[in-house]
């Protein structure tokens, strides 16, 4: 199991989203506050993470014809707008829990 305590079933697939930046933007000597609604705004723009745990059948039904890359456990991705729903971890952090479909892209840097 991981930190998290959840274990996604099925085709689901557990993300840590990547957290949005402070709530006060800092240029030279002036410093800007970002209102809360906001920051939520801006981190569902986001929609990236990091995939954390996998359902069993998770890119696997209807992949096998697939020839691009599958997603594994620890690749940054990027998720539909809409997509998933909100958890909370047995270590009190918030979780994404989205179908593997819902996944649009593996992040690479560069």
């Amino acid at each position: 199991m991981n930190k998290t305590g959840i274990a996604p079933v099925e085709y689901k697939v557990l993300v840590e989203q990547d957290k949005v930046d402070e709530n006060v933007s800092k240029s030279s000597d002036i410093a800007i506050y970002i209102p809360e609604t906001l920051q939520e705004r801006e981190q569902w723009k986001m929609n990236k993470g990091t995939i954390i745990a996998m359902g069993g059948m998770a890119f696997r039904d209807g992949f096998e014809r697939w020839l691009g890359p599958i997603p594994s456990i620890g690749d940054k991705v990027s998720y539909a707008q809409y997509a998933g729903s909100n958890i909370i971890g047995s270590d009190g952090e918030e979780y994404m829990i989205v179908n593997d479909k819902d996944i649009s892209a593996i992040l690479t840097e560069g």
